[in-house]
């Protein structure tokens, strides 16, 4: 795979980012102006959130019949439909609600097919860089949508404001003609989802994800305080209009934090950089108890709570793609439930975390996101040391087989992998 085509692949996910920041801060904006309770607001937001629980168990039709790639044009020209037609319907609740969830389920289909088709042809030293930009493609996305999204709706008419946006959203679409696809399985999608369980049972069975379940589902890099931070602007004595921008801005520029992967993953395996990006990241948020309550350190949160988080997604998806390997029949589909797991502890750390604002404000919030954090990496590093002093685990060549790349990420790589 040519290196001036790795930033190409991970730049096609930018419809992931661009639609979740026009649900999460364009639409909630769009609606506060007009008066709408914020539970509702809430409300409308979470169940627009609600398939990233789910949307793998139609994850199957990916994998077959037709080419990754083909679902991807499909399912990103979906998107960019319900997009419209969500912007357009915000005088509705219930049925604003029904567009913006099965928008997010085909933007999370669609970056699961660009997941399943470039893990497949993604070669095992590109998979770091490959997660690095994957991860810019989202943090980016939404970085620029939060900010530009309510500008335009404000200061455009309406159906020429829609159309940009949309036309955000379809723009990665035309990087696909410079990239290869991997050819379709045969089976028709009434066969795979037939298989469906007999598949996801193979899958948890493989060492490769059984290795790397552990890392997703506990709140080793979960930084669930990205999701939160936005709210708090007030606790920080920072004004609902500069927090949005800040949150925008943060986002956008700490997507740069990806970048730091590839040169890392040369000298240290996945799985243990993973648990570094997550202990590194907890110190950095204990930090942030000892900060005065002031817009200037609210903005300082807000940057290095995003740049510990994109790199600790760049690690995850590059984990993901090299579970996947060549030729996998299932690329698609594991993908999808790998991608499944990562949101799970940044959705119950997100209950924990306002937990501890409960209990202690802006004290309690931080404490209790960081110390499970470093619990965790401490938790699964204990475990990874035994297993390496044991001689459980091999140290593969830069060049690795579907096998070897299982055990790639388990230990520490003392051969610098060639980008």
């Amino acid at each position: 795979m040519s290196g001036r085509l790795r930033p190409i692949m991970g730049l096609c996910n930018l419809p992931f980012g661009l639609y979740g920041g026009v649900m999460l801060t364009t639409i909630p904006q769009m609606l506060a102006a007009r008066g709408v309770p914020q539970p509702e607001i809430a409300s409308v937001t979470a169940i627009g959130l609600s398939p990233g629980f789910f949307f793998f168990l139609a994850s199957p039709m990916l994998d077959v019949r037709f080419s990754r790639k083909t679902y991807a044009y499909l399912l990103g020209i979906v998107t960019a439909l319900m997009l419209a037609f969500a912007l357009t319907s915000t005088a509705g609740l219930a049925w604003l609600s029904v567009l913006l969830f099965a928008g997010q389920l085909a933007v999370s289909l669609y970056s699961s097919a660009l997941g399943g088709w470039f893990g497949s042809i993604v070669s095992p030293e590109d998979e770091a860089r490959l997660g690095a930009w994957f991860a810019i493609g989202n943090f980016g996305g939404y970085g620029l949508t939060s900010m530009v999204g309510i500008l335009l709706v404000r200061d455009l008419p309406l159906p020429i404001s829609v159309s940009l946006l949309c036309l955000m959203v379809l723009a990665p679409l035309l990087l696909f003609s410079s990239l290869s696809a991997s050819a379709p399985d045969s089976r028709l999608a009434a066969e795979s989802f037939g298989r469906f369980f007999i598949d996801i049972f193979e899958l948890l069975r493989r060492p490769a994800v059984l290795k790397t379940l552990p890392f997703f589902l506990t709140p080793c890099a979960s930084f669930a305080l990205v999701n939160t931070l936005g709210a708090l602007g007030r606790d920080f004595a920072t004004s609902e209009a500069a927090a949005a921008a800040i949150v925008g801005i943060g986002a956008s520029v700490a997507a740069i934090g990806s970048l730091l992967v590839p040169p890392l993953a040369r000298h240290v395996a996945l799985r243990p950089l993973y648990l570094l990006v997550g202990s590194v990241g907890a110190m950095f948020t204990l930090t942030l108890i000892i900060l005065p309550h002031t817009p200037v350190s609210f903005a300082l949160s807000v940057v290095g709570e995003n740049l510990f988080g994109t790199a600790g997604v760049a690690v995850a998806t590059a984990i993901s793609f090299d579970t996947i390997g060549k030729n996998n029949p299932l690329a698609a589909t594991q993908f999808a439930v790998l991608n499944a797991a990562m949101l799970f502890s940044p959705i119950y750390m997100q209950e924990l975390d306002g937990i501890g604002y409960a209990w202690g404000g802006l004290l309690g919030n931080f404490l209790m996101d960081a110390t499970l954090s470093l619990i965790a990496c401490g938790t699964l590093g204990l475990i990874l040391s035994l297993k390496r002093w044991r001689g459980l685990l091999t140290v593969p060549s830069p060049v690795l087989s579907i096998e070897a790349a299982e055990g790639f990420a388990d230990g520490i790589n003392p051969t610098p992998i060639a980008h």
